[in-house]
């Protein structure tokens, strides 16, 4: 990609990619969904930075078993750079790339990803591909949000954390939009990120039944 590329178009080249990890994902019968920011322009939920990554929720307990498949049956697709796994996609024009994030949701995970395929509210099938919920997107942004602007934390981060606030807000008024309602119980790590949203922000989140006040 060169410095002339768009937001849209990255956005465009990552939706690309994830559909094709998507059909490779499904061959190998892992189960799976995409989640992150590409979760969100597949949602239609809006942006202001483009998706640096794909972030891809599997439901195993191993997701090195995952990568090494990928490497093995796809090598033409797969490589490894410093740990991370980077798709790479062929077309006229050149080769493009989008680094893959394989995310293990089970009981052991962090608290966002402690949940099933099945849970009710857990999957949305967008353009053929499973999506993470609205309702759960939520619930990782309001945890990242309060993970990154926490005090005494690196700028980098902190900047991260502001994305994730604002994903956060785009998300609430998507669901006000669409007349859904927020189904995952709180953590208190993730409670405790509401604090940091101004008054008509917190009015939203309670407006799609987050629970803003404690008990």
């Amino acid at each position: 990609m060169t410095n002339m590329t768009t937001q849209q178009d990255i956005t465009q080249i990552r939706l690309q990619h994830a559909q094709v990890v998507s059909t490779h994902l499904e061959s190998l019968n892992i189960r799976y969904c995409v989640a992150g920011s590409v979760a969100l322009a597949l949602q239609g939920v809006p942006r202001s930075r483009p998706s640096r990554d794909i972030d891809v929720i599997i439901f195993v307990k191993d997701g090195v078993v995952v990568r090494e498949l990928l490497l093995s049956r796809y090598p033409q697709h797969y490589e490894l750079n410093q740990c991370r796994l980077i798709y790479r996609h062929q077309q006229v024009g050149g080769e493009t790339r989008s680094e893959l994030q394989l995310l293990c949701a089970c009981p052991n995970a962090v608290a966002w990803l402690r949940f099933g395929p099945d849970d009710p509210g857990t999957l949305d099938i967008v353009d053929d591909i499973p999506v993470l919920g609205l309702s759960r997107c939520l619930f990782s942004k309001l945890c990242a949000t309060n993970d990154r602007l926490g005090p005494n934390g690196p700028e980098w981060r902190r900047q991260k954390g502001c994305q994730d606030k604002a994903d956060a807000v785009q998300i609430a008024r998507m669901m006000l939009s669409r007349e859904m309602r927020f189904t995952v119980m709180l953590t208190d790590w993730a409670r405790a990120a509401i604090e940091l949203f101004d008054e008509s922000e917190r009015q939203l989140l309670m407006n799609i039944g987050v629970p803003v006040q404690n008990g």
